[in-house]
């Protein structure tokens, strides 16, 4: 049971490097052009970084990781789940309210026309 557990971090610490990995290449692709220096680069920050500064970085890496995907998160709440109001809601909170009201107006009498049509 232990080795399961042990297998399961060490497998875990892998795929951090790996995304690691990814992280600097973008970092230093999105900084510098396609070039050579681009790639001595990435590759002397993957050996460093990953090889001997791993405890460190690999730490830093993982908090910056959850910090990113709790604030998304916290964003993706307070923007997109709590937006329970309707559109009359929205109307009221608009600069030109008074145009808001007559077109809600305007759009109740053709709604009731509608229903006398039928």
């Amino acid at each position: 049971m232990d080795l399961i557990i042990l297998s399961f971090f060490e497998d875990f610490g892998f795929i951090l490097k790996i995304f690691f990995l990814l992280f600097i290449i973008t970092f230093v692709r999105t900084r510098i052009t396609h070039n050579f220096f681009a790639l001595t680069l990435i590759t002397i920050g993957a050996v460093f970084l990953i090889f001997f500064y791993w405890p460190i970085f690999g730490t830093a890496y993982l908090f910056y990781i959850l910090l990113t995907i709790g604030v998304s998160g916290v964003l993706v709440d307070i923007f997109f789940v709590t937006m329970n109001h309707g559109p009359k809601d929205m109307l009221d909170k608009m600069p030109g309210k008074k145009q808001a009201e007559m077109q809600q107006q305007r759009m109740q009498q053709q709604r009731s026309q509608q229903k006398q049509g039928r």
